[in-house]
């Protein structure tokens, strides 16, 4: 199991070094040293490694081991291929002379690229280039935002060149299909609107030939055409040479639902609404196998909502507004013994927009303020088993002292979260789920399918949702929601993916209606299916 972020980097580095050594004797004095050849430390880095190697009676293990130290100085600061070593000298004067040469890129070759241009994989690396020493943690970070796009992956080799310090590089490219078209189909909707989703879309992962990424998608229902609308365009534009991307999303959805039933009577919904965003991703330098960034957003969020009840004005429906910018940090650690990500995301609404007046939240709901604040944390974790099982556990919570609008509540059950469930069964104002899966050994090639990948799983999944403030007499604190299940999981070479859960209810969950009605009773059973297909 992999994800998204970050990851594809592969750094291997094959250079001999020399280090010439120098012959014992007996004790001397160490009153400094000399380095000559280093361009890429201060002199105060310098100063600080290689001060407890000097004073009376030292020995020339002690010139090897500054050396030693020197040299890790460099790997620490993200240059690994840097050479350091004492020249033959006489060490009277008290005086050392610690010799640096730095590995220099001396040529930057492209294999492996058909689709893209050898000029669009150098670019994608602005730091490799000839004649600069390459910092291989921000090397790593610039290889893993390279690889953040759909189309191609890039790894990069050294090897030694022909003169000492000087470095052959190469970059390897792995490609995939630029343009795109694809399908999706799921069964998340409701029985107002229907259970079906299609959904069809366009990517092209290369315009202008700059790596910009446009991605179009239309959804709707099949059963309920005129009531299910919803559009989307996503575009990213790279910045190669500040290690940064900007992501700029807008959708649009119009969704009507007539005659859904009430204690008092049918009650007519309509929403309309219209979401823009936009996302800086900041790529840091790789800390060892940690793989991380920042990423700053702003939200602007419309909804629409008019709702009435038997052609009178119901209250706790109103059109808000949502504007929220959140800052996040996000990592991943890629090992073979198990991969982890993470991330941590603070939002904070900015009051104001078309429906963002206290009147409007009031309206949408009572004691909801303008000003609302939320963190937002997400982990996971897949480990390989023995025989080929494999295991995999993710989490999600919110936390917040606010009351919150129904967009920003953390919302629960559905295929992503506690299956079994329909789509944000029970939501609040805070939050956390857990999905614990474990997964069977490769099948595919035990049943025959080619060009195929085939596993099953088994999963429990288990969530609580709470509400901040005032409670009406018929709302819940909490609530619990939890399953039992089996799924499988298919997919053909990159074109196809099935995904397909079915979850037993652990849990009974009600509307806050008088007197309520359940929404999910326990050992109710409900099939998640999902499919897409690209071309």
């Amino acid at each position: 199991m992999t994800r998204f972020l970050l990851a594809g980097t592969a750094i291997a580095v094959h250079l001999l070094l020399a280090q010439p050594a120098l012959a014992q004797s007996s004790g001397f004095n160490i009153a400094g040293f000399g380095v000559e050849g280093n361009t890429l430390l201060t002199a105060a880095q310098i100063r600080a490694t290689l001060a407890p190697y000097t004073g009376a009676d030292r020995k020339m293990g002690d010139i090897n081991k500054a050396a030693d130290a020197l040299r890790a100085a460099y790997r620490t600061a993200g240059y690994p291929i840097v050479q350091v070593f004492p020249p033959e000298q006489a060490v009277s004067s008290g005086q050392i002379v610690l010799k640096v040469i730095e590995g220099k890129v001396q040529s930057v070759k492209v294999a492996g690229n058909t689709a893209y241009d050898a000029g669009n994989i150098r670019a994608s690396l602005p730091l490799l280039k000839q004649g600069a020493s390459p910092n291989a943690s921000r090397l790593e970070a610039a290889i893993a935002l390279a690889n953040e796009n759909p189309a191609k992956q890039i790894s990069v080799n050294f090897q030694s060149g022909v003169k000492p310090g000087e470095i052959d590089s190469r970059i390897d490219v792995t490609e995939d299909r630029i343009a795109k078209y694809f399908v999706t189909f799921d069964n998340s909707g409701s029985s107002s609107t229907g259970y079906n989703r299609l959904g069809v879309g366009y990517q092209n992962a290369n315009l202008f030939n700059r790596d910009h990424i446009l991605t179009l998608q239309y959804l709707t229902s099949p059963d309920h055409l005129n009531d299910v609308s919803s559009y989307s365009v996503g575009y990213r534009i790279p910045f190669y040479e500040h290690g940064m991307a900007l992501d700029l999303l807008g959708a649009y959805s119009d969704t009507a639902v007539a005659n859904t039933p009430t204690p008092a009577g049918p009650m007519n919904f309509t929403g309309q609404g219209s979401v823009y965003a936009a996302r800086l991703n900041q790529t840091l330098p790789s800390i060892d196998d940690l793989r991380h960034k920042l990423v700053y957003g702003i939200d602007y969020k419309d909804f629409n909502n008019d709702c009435t009840l038997n052609s009178a004005p119901l209250s706790g429906c109103g059109s808000v507004t949502a504007q929220p910018a959140s800052l996040a940090y996000l990592a991943l650690v890629a090992r073979p013994a198990f991969q982890a990500s993470g991330g941590v995301t603070y939002v904070s609404n900015l009051p104001g927009g078309k429906h963002g007046a206290g009147t409007d939240y009031t309206a949408a709901r009572n004691g909801a303020r303008t000003t609302w604040s939320a963190w937002r944390l997400s982990g996971s974790v897949g480990v390989p088993l023995p025989k080929d099982w494999q295991a995999h556990v993710a989490v999600n919570a919110q936390i917040t002292g606010d009351l919150l609008v129904p967009g920003e509540q953390f919302g629960a059950g559905g295929a992503t979260s506690v299956r079994g469930y329909s789509e944000r069964a029970a939501s609040g104002d805070e939050g956390a789920s857990g999905n614990f899966e474990i997964y069977t050994p490769e099948l595919g090639k035990v049943l025959a399918f080619p060009d195929a990948n085939l596993r099953g799983l088994f999963f429990y999944d288990v969530a609580k949702v709470s509400r901040n403030g005032t409670l009406r007499v018929t709302e819940k604190r909490a609530n619990n929601l939890s399953s039992l299940g089996v799924g499988l999981r298919y997919g053909h070479k990159k074109d196809l993916n099935v995904k397909l859960d079915i979850g037993w209810v652990q849990e009974s969950i009600a509307t806050a209606d008088a007197p309520p009605r359940p929404i999910r009773d326990r050992d109710d059973v409900r099939g998640h299916l999902s499919l897409s297909y690209v071309f």
